[in-house]
């Protein structure tokens, strides 16, 4: 354990490096996955825009036709979103499609809800929680 100035201030050189890295492959993750211009034209009911959850755009505009107005809408209703990747890699497309169905641009949609995963509590954990 470092209790030193020194040996602190060497963890907040690891913990800034790290963070920077992250935040710097945040950014070049977010510009690989962008949808590019033009690249919608080319969606067809068959393509699959959530391969995680094998969700098809026929079936998200399925979900648009019947009302959904919100991303949140529809990770809910076609389950787009809720594979591994956690709606990393379709939710652009999905924004795309979602705008381009009420004219609004992909940048002004609200986030679909973020939950983190549960896990189950076995029993005996619960039962020596205090009242209250």
């Amino acid at each position: 354990m470092l209790h030193s100035r020194e040996g602190m201030t060497l963890k907040f050189r690891w913990i800034q490096a790290t963070t920077n890295h992250t935040t710097a492959g945040s950014l070049l993750l977010d510009r690989l996955t962008a949808v590019q211009d033009g690249l919608t034209d080319l969606i067809t009911p068959e393509t699959v825009v959530c391969r995680c959850e094998e969700v098809t755009a026929g079936e998200v505009l399925e979900v648009l036709d019947e009302g959904a107005v919100e991303l949140g809408e529809i990770k809910r209703m076609t389950r787009a979103g809720m594979g591994l990747c956690q709606g990393r890699m379709c939710s652009p497309a999905l924004a795309v499609l979602l705008a381009r169905r009420t004219g609004r641009r992909p940048e002004t949609l609200d986030p679909p809800s973020v939950r983190p995963p549960v896990k189950p509590v076995p029993i005996e954990v619960l039962a020596t929680l205090p009242d209250g």
